[in-house]
């Protein structure tokens, strides 16, 4: 059995319908984490907000879309990883629809034998799935007050980092930066439009804390 052959029908799988589902499971908890961020503006800083039209817009498709492509990425690597061992292996064709369906399975629903979800579980330990979780989180939220500023004709924006034992030498040396809102923050030497924005390195993003905030003169 070429197993490279399935790999590239797999890829051919995810490149027409991986996306849109991983769009369709998470648009709502996106939704959720953008609005929270976006009430909290609103109380300390009198901006409207107008929920219906927030989600309304070309922009938040298109983030939903960049949300998505990262994790297809990865569920595509997984298969990946996992077509290279059953060639290392010599897996039969009833193993490798085995090992998929619980892969699979998990991913979907999480309805497997505590068996299946040994194994399933060594190839997608715990830090994988809170790594996705703290950085999306975090994300959205920032992606959603950046259209915020940009809705409520915000000027500029500073760069807040949590500044403790944990946070990145990089994000710690761009605390307190100011930039227009159309110019992006200099972190560790890339442009990033707002902490977490997916042009960023996984290695300047991921399960990053900072945040920003308006720069509003009268304040």
């Amino acid at each position: 059995m070429d197993w490279k052959v399935i790999e590239r029908e797999w890829k051919e799988y995810f490149d027409e319908a991986g996306i849109d589902n991983w769009r369709s499971l998470f648009a709502s908890v996106i939704r959720g984490v953008m609005t929270d961020r976006a009430k909290a503006l609103v109380t300390d800083f009198g901006f409207a907000f107008d929920v219906n039209n927030f989600y309304a817009r070309e922009w938040f498709s298109d983030y939903t879309l960049q949300f998505a492509q990262p994790i297809n990425d990865t569920t595509l690597t997984t298969l990946s990883n996992m077509l290279d061992q059953a060639t290392n292996e010599g897996w039969s064709i009833p193993e490798m629809q085995n090992h998929m369906t619980t892969v699979f399975d998990q991913w979907m629903n999480g309805g497997v034998s505590p068996e299946e979800f040994q194994w399933y579980s060594e190839r997608m330990p715990a830090y994988r799935t809170e790594n996705i979780a703290r950085t999306e989180t975090i994300r959205a939220s920032n992606k959603g007050a950046y259209e915020l500023y940009k809705d409520n004709n915000v000027d500029e924006q500073e760069w807040v980092s949590t500044n403790d034992n944990r946070v990145r030498p990089e994000h710690w040396d761009a605390n307190g930066q100011v930039r227009k809102l159309d110019e992006p923050f200099d972190v560790g030497g890339e442009q990033l439009m707002f902490p977490g924005d997916p042009a960023g390195s996984p290695e300047n993003t991921c399960q990053c804390r900072c945040t920003t905030v308006p720069v509003i003169k009268e304040i």
